[in-house]
């Protein structure tokens, strides 16, 4: 039997508090809970690999940010080319406006943080030089307290 207020804690007179899945030693019963680190904070990625670009506009796919509590985009540049990084933010999945954009030397990483909040946020990243593609992988990593 669990709580209606909080789903990490047995009824039973001493409150424990449960891993995941373990049979609680006083009640019997199963607990269904998630596991979590010990401060409560999940970490998650996504990693976009190889990504070739050109002089024109590439877009990664949009990221929801609504219930995260820290997010960044680290960007590395494999090519002999810079890179232009610019995030953009948005209310919804079809308008979006410039927050932060920076320059990615040649064979180096930078990390790159939105400043303001909304919704969505994504990547556009494009190469300076036109004539001469680049490979980067950029990885997108959060952590949250849900």
């Amino acid at each position: 039997m669990r709580s209606n207020k909080s789903k990490s804690r047995c009824r039973h007179q001493r409150r424990k508090r449960h891993g995941h899945k373990k049979k609680c030693r006083t009640c019997k019963i199963r607990c269904k809970i998630k596991v979590r680190t010990r401060s409560g904070i999940r970490f998650k990625s996504k990693h976009y690999k190889k990504i070739v670009l050109s002089g024109s506009d590439t877009v990664l796919p949009s990221q929801d940010t609504s219930r995260l509590t820290v997010y960044s985009y680290a960007v590395v540049n494999h090519g002999d080319s810079p890179v232009r990084a610019r995030v953009e933010i948005g209310p919804t999945p079809n308008n979006f406006a410039q927050d932060q954009e920076i320059i990615i030397p040649p064979h180096t990483t930078k990390a790159i943080v939105p400043i303001r909040f909304l919704r969505l946020t994504r990547l556009v990243l494009n190469s300076e030089d036109p004539e001469q593609p680049t490979a980067v992988d950029v990885y997108f990593q959060s952590q949250t307290n849900r």
